[in-house]
């Protein structure tokens, strides 16, 4: 993942309710096996276990954000539990078919959570983070992003 992609996850967690949180933390996930993936097609295996491994750890958060009030719960900690599995054996023996179809059950389950947080209207999770708003200048291109609150902003 480059210093990038993370800046712009930071900046979005900062300003997300519980909702976005989980889909944050599903594309995070997400970005891992691709990078896995490419690093495979490079033939770097040492990298490619290194990017299933942190896959691993963000699928590890998704399963501790689970509610187990709602019977739902139950049924996701199941496919959550059989995808860590596979990430493991995945690590010691590479299968892009059995990797693909992985990938491919957690954007299905990336796409209805993003359903779920479109309507969740719930306050952020981090209450004292600073607002920042970002907006097209009239540099062709350019970026200009302001950052305001605790009596104090600054312009990027």
């Amino acid at each position: 993942m480059t210093k990038d992609a993370i800046q712009t996850y930071s900046r979005r967690v900062t300003q997300a309710n519980q909702s976005e949180l989980t889909v944050i933390t599903f594309e995070i996930f997400l970005d891992y096996i691709n990078d896995a993936v490419n690093c495979y097609e490079m033939g770097s295996m040492d990298d490619y276990a290194v990017y299933l491994g942190k896959a691993r750890s963000f699928l590890t958060e998704i399963m501790a954000a689970l509610n187990f009030e709602n019977e739902v719960s139950f049924r996701l900690i199941k496919i959550y539990e059989y995808v860590y599995g596979a990430l493991v054996r995945l690590a010691k023996h590479a299968d892009m078919e059995l990797l693909s179809r992985i990938k491919g059950m957690m954007e299905t389950l990336l796409e209805a959570f993003r359903k779920v947080a479109s309507s969740d209207k719930s306050s952020g999770v981090m209450q004292n983070a600073q607002q920042i708003y970002a907006g097209l200048t009239y540099g062709k291109g350019y970026l200009n992003e302001t950052c305001q609150g605790g009596g104090e902003s600054w312009r990027a």
